[in-house]
């Protein structure tokens, strides 16, 4: 009941921002099994196949400020719809590079590919907008995320269910999916600057420094967001190479990977609630702690007896659900105008070169050593991260 006493205190377009985010969830979902694998087929090596997520990543890096900065001025009706197009001309330049079995450039199409990342991001701080009642922020975060499981769950699916890894197929797919996308967000996402004429500018680095200063609430939001895209992109990135490599069916290999993308999802709601009752920052806390054990479980494991392994993927993906709604809440909560505009569009970059540099170093140290020192190397970083955290939090305590 509560439940649905929050739903209908949203504004009606907050249904179409759910159906964007089931369409760029499916994509990435459809993206995360088969994009590797590719560029492994292609290139014949596993160095370059750790580097198509990180193309894509570092696509999404380099659009996200400018994609902000136009939702600021123009809507993020615009911005997103922009997003997605750009994925949708990296799609069609993948297709091709597919067909000519060329490496270098299906690399460089898959950075395009980023903006589908920038415009699923942007789904949640575009419901956060539709919200009246900044208590029910993180609610209604966590439910444009869950809206993402039937897609979660649909992409890596599709992939298996119809054969496609070693053709044209998915990447057609992937085409229809921001096509449609593309139209829906320019139609259904708020319209309104995300920023008021009166107070828009753009901050210099200092003055961004000083905000941060002034909330550190918001800072601990972005150090969560940072750390648990990072891990969650580390481990789930070569996971599907890792199984390839155990020689893993690929009904196996599409089973694990939606385990994994359903739970990035699925419980979203229940942690949006937990959010509410106990506060984002109690939900940060669970999340990091989440990361760290789901990476002891996938270090522990024997990718040829899978059971384990998907266990722990999909605890990283519960622990990427709670710190993802724990750290855009506190971002959205915990800054005002016209800083809020600067320290959401930090927070989906924070996310993207983390992403990135976790894809880059996770490759580093599959090709160089193992997939399990890789989780195990992940695990002691989130966890020294966490202790950083409240460490800090203690003596901010302690000392006002």
């Amino acid at each position: 009941m509560s439940r649905l006493i929050i739903v209908s205190k949203i504004h009606p377009r907050f249904y179409i921002l759910g159906l964007v985010q089931i369409l760029a969830s499916t994509a990435a979902g459809v993206a995360l099994t088969v994009v590797t694998p590719v560029a492994l087929r292609l290139s014949g090596s596993v160095q370059v196949s750790g580097l198509a997520q990180t193309s894509m990543i570092l696509g999404a890096s380099v659009l996200t400020l400018p994609i902000t900065r136009l939702a600021q001025r123009s809507g993020r009706n615009v911005a997103m719809a922009l997003a997605f197009a750009l994925a949708t001309a990296g799609t069609a330049g993948i297709l091709g590079a597919v067909a000519a079995e060329a490496w270098p450039l299906l690399l460089i199409f898959l950075f395009l590919l980023g903006g589908g990342t920038v415009g699923g991001l942007a789904t949640r701080f575009a419901a956060a907008e539709t919200v009246d009642n900044p208590v029910n922020v993180p609610v209604a975060i966590s439910m444009i995320l869950w809206t993402g499981t039937l897609g979660a769950l649909l992409g890596p699916n599709l992939v298996s269910i119809f054969g496609l890894q070693t053709n044209l197929g998915p990447f057609l797919l992937l085409l229809a999916l921001y096509v449609s996308a593309t139209c829906l967000a320019y139609v259904g996402a708020p319209r309104k600057p995300a920023v008021a004429e009166w107070t828009r500018k753009r901050l210099s680095f200092s003055e961004i420094l000083q905000t941060c200063c002034l909330h550190p609430r918001a800072v601990d939001g972005l150090t969560v967001t940072l750390v648990s895209h990072a891990a969650m992109v580390a481990l789930m990135g070569m996971a599907p190479v890792h199984l390839n490599i155990e020689n893993n069916s690929p009904t196996v290999v599409g089973l694990i990977m939606s385990a994994h993308m359903v739970a990035m999802y699925a419980l979203s709601p229940v942690f949006g609630l937990l959010a509410r009752q106990f506060g984002a920052r109690f939900l940060g806390r669970a999340g990091l702690t989440s990361l760290g054990a789901s990476a002891i479980l996938i270090g522990a494991s024997n990718a040829r007896e899978p059971g384990i392994f998907a266990a722990g993927l999909a605890l990283l993906g519960l622990g990427w659900s709670m710190g993802i709604i724990a750290g855009s809440a506190l971002v959205s909560s915990e800054v005002s105008e016209p800083e809020r505009g600067t320290f959401q569009g930090l927070a989906d970059l924070t996310m993207n070169v983390s992403g990135g540099l976790a894809s880059i170093s996770a490759g580093l140290v599959m090709a160089t050593w193992s997939y399990n020192l890789l989780a195990w190397v992940t695990s002691s970083l989130v966890f020294a991260v966490l202790v950083v955290i409240e460490a800090c939090r203690y003596f901010r305590y302690k000392n006002a």
